[in-house]
């Protein structure tokens, strides 16, 4: 039974990222594939990364962040940083959000911008660790801790901006923004480059010229072909037996192409190799599918479904997809809903308590998110679970 991860955009360390959602998949939803022996549940890491956008001149086309360009100095930013640089996965009351914050800023001040950065192997087992061995009175120690500290320490550095920087009319508000500004150009940087890269290269024969094309036009490109690959493994390395998939982002894009499109096809052409794949388990976390199938970008899209036609696409075939279930947060504003777009989809909101900033990455380090996850997959792959 075994549980491929397929990661979204701007992701270039395989080993970092991919084995920390390991650890969080072995630990909460291989228990629910086989009870007596999780350890034996294949956890395959479907890595497209090194397949992105690529940047010719390193960035340079990123406009410098402006307090910057305003000859700020470097100590100056760091009170800036300070005021903004706060646990951003923190939320009054929430003692598991609180455990998250703690782990993740001690690894590294950024993961209050994006949670994934620090996800190593280590930082998911920490926060596993934390988040089993709480008590009653754990839980009410960091809701203190996210209630009171916390905010003091956020007033504080607020004064002591606002100390330093009164009688500088905006300058306090450019350099707040200035923190924002360097990540959140750089996510959207890769966010937009690897959406443009799938894009344009998905198939065959868009990455070729007109003479080379041939027949290829159909066939899966590198990124694509990349997920197959791993879901081939998957499906051959416990033939008959359900397969899971967890998408994070951009990687349910590339999950629903895959199952609408490339491999039908390849079960037409070679159904000798690729009749093994079926996905019984498909989990799409803060995916844009909604989103593409309204702006009618995947290789199956049609015009013939729309509010207008009074009718709703239907969506993977019920034996490629047994179950789909695509995850929301409201603070993920890079998240779309699925619901009365797509028949058989189980469109769910899972609030992660993270900021705007953190928000998209936050499903992925939360433990109740994967308790959640187990549980459906038990519910929807219960008999082959018991056996």
């Amino acid at each position: 039974m075994p549980i491929v991860f397929v990661h979204g955009v701007a992701q270039r360390n395989q080993k970092q990222f991919g084995e920390g959602v390991e650890v969080f998949l072995r630990e909460y939803v291989a228990p629910r594939l086989n009870a007596a022996n999780p350890e034996s549940v294949a956890v395959l890491n479907a890595y497209w990364g090194r397949l992105g956008a690529a940047y010719a001149w390193d960035g340079l086309a990123v406009p410098a962040p402006f307090a910057r360009q305003m000859g700020a100095a470097d100590n100056d930013l760091q009170i800036a940083a300070s005021i903004a640089d706060v646990p951003t996965m923190v939320k009054a009351g929430d003692a598991e959000a609180a455990i998250v914050a703690d782990v993740l800023l001690s690894t590294a001040p950024t993961a209050a911008i994006d949670p994934l950065y620090s996800l190593t192997p280590e930082v998911a087992a920490r926060i596993i660790e934390k988040d089993e061995s709480q008590t009653d009175a754990a839980g009410e120690s960091l809701t203190a801790v996210s209630q009171g500290v916390i905010l003091d320490q956020i007033s504080d550095a607020i004064q002591e901006g606002v100390d330093r920087f009164k009688g500088s009319p905006g300058m306090l508000l450019s350099r707040v923004l200035t923190l924002a500004r360097g990540p959140i150009n750089a996510s959207v940087t890769r966010f937009l480059g690897d959406i443009f890269v799938y894009l344009n290269g998905r198939t065959k024969g868009r990455s070729m010229t007109e003479e080379q094309r041939g027949d290829t036009e159909g066939e899966p490109g590198a990124i694509p072909q990349a997920v197959l690959d791993v879901l081939w493994d998957a499906a051959n390395t416990a033939p008959n037996e359900p397969l899971i998939v967890l998408s994070h982002s951009m990687g349910g894009q590339l999950m629903y192409d895959i199952v609408t499109y490339f491999l039908p096809n390849l079960k037409k052409s070679n159904p000798g190799k690729w009749d093994r794949v079926k996905v019984s388990f498909w989990g799409a976390a803060a995916c844009q599918v909604g989103l593409f199938e309204e702006m009618k970008l995947f290789k199956i899209s049609s015009d013939k479904y729309s509010a207008a036609q009074h009718n709703k696409v239907p969506g993977p075939a019920e034996d490629l997809v047994g179950y789909w279930w695509s995850v929301w947060d409201p603070n993920d504003f890079l998240s779309y809903r699925t619901q009365g777009i797509f028949e058989r989809v189980d469109d769910f909101m899972f609030n992660g308590g993270a900021s705007v900033l953190a928000a998209h990455g936050a499903y992925l380090v939360r433990p109740s998110f994967y308790k959640k996850l187990a549980g459906l997959v038990d519910q929807h792959c219960g008999d082959h679970a018991a056996n």
